[in-house]
């Protein structure tokens, strides 16, 4: 039982941090798609977070 409840944890974690993801590719294509003359500017603070996201899961 309690690996089954371990297994679920680490699962819906990992669905989490996938959605977390997709939520912000989605917010990053569809906002700063207005605005592609600043899209390389925002880049690499755009890696950070998604580095930062990864790492707090």
């Amino acid at each position: 039982m309690e690996a089954r409840r371990l297994v679920f944890n680490r699962v819906s974690k990992e669905l989490a941090g996938i959605a977390l993801i997709v939520i912000f590719l989605f917010l990053l294509f569809f906002v700063d798609f207005t605005s592609l003359a600043n899209l390389h500017k925002s880049m690499p603070q755009v890696w950070l977070n998604v580095n930062t996201l990864f790492l707090s899961i």
